[in-house]
């Protein structure tokens, strides 16, 4: 088990989530992915794998939190202790509309994955942070539209 702790993203894809585990197994993090998707987390686990990297993969539906605390446990179970998260997941585009055409189901959706599923899963691995002293939470957040934008919205914290 590492000393460093592991880093777990959930939400995993093959843009930023591939990019982040890559960087930070390099620095020597064994990585866990988590995606609703197995047939995704197969491609993307190939890719560290390849490079020599400690990786564990784990399917859920993280909208469901005893289905996002089964997936964390399975990965502490192989990884050891979290010591960053990466929170991530895709919403789905079609929640993206001009406001006055966004029904109840389309927020309720929004934010069951980016507020609801975000407190589960940091509720989830701060423990282990607070035992080791340290850990950091990641949560890249992007436009809800399609355009380009500049500034770079995100937020990290440390515990």
């Amino acid at each position: 088990m590492s000393t460093v702790g592991a880093f777990v993203v959930i939400g995993a894809g093959p843009v930023l989530g591939a990019a982040a585990a890559r960087r930070f197994g390099r620095e020597g993090h064994p990585v866990g992915l988590m995606a609703r998707s197995a047939e995704r987390l197969d491609m993307m686990d190939a890719d560290p794998t390849s490079q020599g990297l400690t990786t564990a993969v784990e399917t859920a539906d993280i909208t469901d939190e005893r289905a996002l605390a089964a997936a964390l446990d399975a990965l502490r179970e192989r990884l050891g202790p979290i010591g960053v998260m990466l929170f991530s997941p895709r919403p789905s585009l079609t929640w993206i509309k001009p406001v006055l055409d966004t029904a109840p189901a389309d927020t309720e959706n929004a934010l069951a994955l980016s507020v609801v599923a975000a407190r589960a899963a940091v509720r989830a691995v701060v423990p282990d942070m607070r035992r080791r002293g340290h850990g950091t939470l990641l949560s890249p957040r992007r436009p809800a539209t399609t355009q380009h934008h500049e500034q770079p919205n995100h937020q990290i914290g440390h515990v």
